[in-house]
């Protein structure tokens, strides 16, 4: 069966005052119909560029160079700005990092819930103007009450400051549900939650994949939530695919050091109260060595790694960009 979506060699650059960055160098990925990947890596991988790439909002100054991004056969690179606004919210659908300064604040929430419905028509079928917008509240209100958001009548009427933060995020996933997409792109949805409300959001998620089959890409710093909740992983470091394959697979038998650097790094309740383990270094995106980026931080590096590495499948299903399991090792 094909993807349901496709990202082929995307290269996304950004210019700056020491040249070109590649936020997103060669990135290649899937997402099948109803599965649950998790798009993983320290900030600066590139994995908010990605989500924000598919759907055509790459930031300003950054502009793609090559690549592909196919949904259903159609790729959305070439697509017009009319035909990306016909995808955007429809087919696929976006929960923001940070609901606060996505939600406007000077609309109520309900209506910001409903204002996709409206653009797309999605009531519209042989309705009359006013009649539609009464389906229109009534499909808020049960959306509404579907992600749990108490009182959906009286929180229509609310502005966005008197939400919660976990509410505010409930809102945005209300939006992002509203015309039944099939693809959800979720960035970082718990970022700045408590865990019992991080707790809630992810089994809310669950319940949606479950329940309504939709596919779900998530953007996450949290090695144990991808865990819990994804089909897949995919390890992002600055810009390309260090590893991916199944979760169970990937985190109980990581093969990268980047990867086996980002468990250890992981605070873990141990009798003996071992010290956490962190990575040194960061990423610096405009002064990258010329082979494999993770080269300075890593505590195996070979002179081989001066060259760049190829994603190699070490196990079936397991892929890894290191020299540790090639030819040359």
């Amino acid at each position: 069966m094909s993807p349901l979506l496709l990202i082929e060699d995307l290269q996304v650059v950004f210019p700056t005052p020491h040249g070109s960055v590649r936020a997103v160098n060669g990135l290649s990925l899937q997402l099948g119909v109803g599965e649950r990947v998790g798009l993983v890596g320290e900030s600066g991988s590139g994995k908010s560029v990605t989500l924000l790439t598919i759907l055509g909002l790459t930031p300003a100054p950054g502009r793609v160079i090559r690549g592909r991004i196919l949904f259903r056969g159609m790729n959305l690179l070439e697509a017009t700005p009319r035909q990306l606004r016909q995808i955007r919210g429809r087919h696929i659908a976006m929960i923001f990092q940070d609901p606060m300064t996505t939600l406007n604040p000077v609309f109520k929430v309900g209506e910001q819930v409903r204002e996709s419905l409206r653009v797309h028509n999605y009531l519209a079928k042989g309705v009359l103007p006013g009649r539609r917008r009464n389906l229109e509240r009534q499909r808020v209100l049960q959306l509404m009450a579907e992600v749990g958001i108490p009182s959906p009548e009286e929180r229509y009427e609310a502005y966005p400051h008197e939400f919660s933060g976990g509410m505010q995020q409930r809102a945005m996933i209300a939006i992002a549900l509203s015309c039944d997409p099939e693809i959800i792109l979720a960035d970082e949805p718990t970022t700045a939650l408590d865990v019992t409300v991080q707790a809630q959001i992810m089994n809310l998620l669950d319940r949606i994949n479950r329940t309504r089959g939709t596919a779900i890409l998530l953007v996450t710093h949290d090695l144990h939530l991808a865990a819990e909740f994804c089909d897949r992983i995919v390890v992002m470091y600055a810009g390309q695919v260090v590893e991916c394959g199944s979760s169970e697979e990937v985190l109980r038998h990581p093969k990268h050091p980047y990867t086996q650097g980002l468990l250890n790094a992981l605070p873990e309740i141990h009798p003996q109260k071992a010290p956490l383990q962190p990575i040194p270094g960061e990423i610096d995106l405009a002064a990258l060595p010329p082979g494999c980026p993770f080269a300075p931080r890593c505590n195996r590096a070979m002179p081989v790694c001066q060259n760049p590495p190829e994603l190699l499948e070490p196990v079936p299903g397991h892929q890894v960009r290191c020299f540790l399991y090639g030819d040359t090792a």
